[in-house]
């Protein structure tokens, strides 16, 4: 039985009185509300909306009893949300959609800063935190530069989400054993964008682009998928390393492979390269087989699927004069930042033309998370931006190289060659502001930072 959550707005605010509700009771209540949203949306909303309304009652009311659980709800199913990234709720203002996506980043920030309010957390507690705040405060300064205000708010919103989930994990989460649930639940979360990819991979039923058929799980567009995978394989390789019994290590090891075999089939080369880079640091610094296994599984993924040699072999080749859909070349991104998204004129160099311009004027995402945040959000965004890696990536390496645990120094070291590997492809991709892959990438921070706090406090004797 799952009791109330006292830590969380509802149980404080209710106190000893909610407490003494069984489960029986907590149960019917939840009924009766549902029941009313159901009948009010069914009443006076088109479906799609209604399920929506049912689906947002049920999901606040789980927060306010029982945060963790809500929170650990969202990461499990956030990766498979996606399949209804076409299917709009309603239009703000007739220029933005809202999708069950824009719902969840929506909700997460209303809900999360209402607990954070009301239990008074701390977000300046560290300084990773703070850097993404004054970013965040960039952005929003940014607004009234902007002359699409409505596309600045909505990345903004995405940027708040992630900025409210990495907190929330930390002050949910705050011991080993709690995040030990979040490790497990990002795992969950990849059963049915993996199980969904082999499907298409083994039926040839992912999407044709750039001549590739070319799988997407759950996801959008294959890239997504694919950088999703690169943030999952070393964490499914050293979970399997460190699995206590061999059921798990086969298990986990399988489940490895699968997510290697969909990451193929992507055929998404920034994602390639930054899994590669992950892989070998962790063969370097850990697993010192795999300087072997690596090179051996490459020449059999050439030799079983030409085509990845063909994905490679263009990348070099001036193709500029075509479309991007046709092109999308690192000789084709250099001339691209070139002539277009570094014409684009600011109003403030501080502060930027607004987030979300490059893609709603040229049409097309300046693949470069940098010269992205350079252009929209000014010297200063970029520098926040680059300060909170800056912090998270010495945490990072000063945890991995004192922690004891051997199993949680691997924990660690797993996120450290995600974190080089997201620093790498945001050179040539669209990463920093995608909710879905910033969820995952934060809340496994928060995972090291913890882990690597409580290992401070045993030094301490605390």
């Amino acid at each position: 039985m799952i009791g109330l959550d006292f830590a969380s707005p509802l149980g404080r605010a209710f106190g000893g009185v909610a407490g003494d509700l069984d489960q029986d009771r907590k149960l019917i209540l939840a009924a009766v509300i549902v029941a009313i949203a159901s009948g009010a949306g069914s009443a006076l909303l088109p479906p799609l909306v209604a399920v929506a309304l049912v689906a947002v009652v049920c999901f606040s009311f789980v927060f306010l009893v029982n945060t963790r659980l809500a929170v650990l709800a969202l990461l499990a199913i956030r990766a498979s949300a996606d399949v209804f990234q076409d299917k709009s709720l309603f239009s703000v203002g007739g220029e933005f959609e809202v999708n069950v996506a824009a719902m969840f980043g929506f909700g997460i920030v209303l809900l999360g800063s209402y607990y954070i309010i009301v239990n008074k957390v701390s977000l300046l507690g560290n300084p990773i935190s703070i850097a993404y705040a004054v970013f965040l405060i960039v952005g929003l300064v940014g607004l009234p530069f902007s002359t699409y205000p409505a596309s600045v708010l909505a990345d903004w919103l995405r940027a708040a989400s992630i900025f409210v989930m990495f907190n929330l994990i930390l002050h949910l989460f705050p011991t080993r054993a709690d995040v030990s649930h979040v490790i497990l639940t990002i795992g969950i979360s990849s059963i049915l964008p993996l199980l969904m990819g082999s499907y298409q991979f083994a039926t040839g039923q992912g999407v044709l682009a750039e001549g590739f058929e070319r799988v997407y799980g759950t996801f959008v567009v294959p890239p997504i998928f694919a950088f999703y995978l690169v943030l999952l394989l070393p964490l499914l390789l050293v979970l399997s390393a460190n699995a206590r019994t061999r059921f798990w290590r086969v298990a986990l090891g399988l489940w490895l492979l699968v997510a290697i075999v969909n990451l193929v089939a992507t055929y998404t080369r920034g994602a390639w390269i930054g899994a590669g880079l992950a892989l070998t640091i962790l063969a370097v610094l850990r697993f010192r087989k795999l300087l072997l296994a690596l090179p051996i599984a490459a020449l059999v993924i050439a030799i079983a699927l030409p085509q990845v040699a063909d994905r490679l072999s263009d990348l070099g080749r001036d193709r500029a004069d075509v479309s991007y859909k046709e092109a999308n070349t690192w000789v084709w991104r250099m001339k691209y930042w070139r002539d277009s998204v570094l014409t684009l004129e600011s109003q403030n160099v501080l502060v930027g033309t607004g987030l979300g311009t490059i893609s709603k004027v040229l049409y097309v995402p300046a693949h470069n998370d940098y010269l992205r945040l350079f252009v929209e959000t000014g010297s200063l965004g970029l520098l926040s931006y680059l300060a909170a890696l800056l912090a998270l990536g010495t945490v990072a390496l000063n945890g991995w190289r004192r922690v004891l645990s051997h199993r949680y120094r691997d924990i660690v070291l797993a996120f450290l060659t995600v974190f080089l590997a997201f620093v790498a492809m945001s050179f040539a991709d669209n990463i920093v502001l995608n909710s879905v892959l910033q969820w995952y990438f934060w809340s496994l921070a928060a995972v090291m930072l913890v882990i690597v706090r409580e290992d401070s406090l045993y030094e301490r004797g605390g």
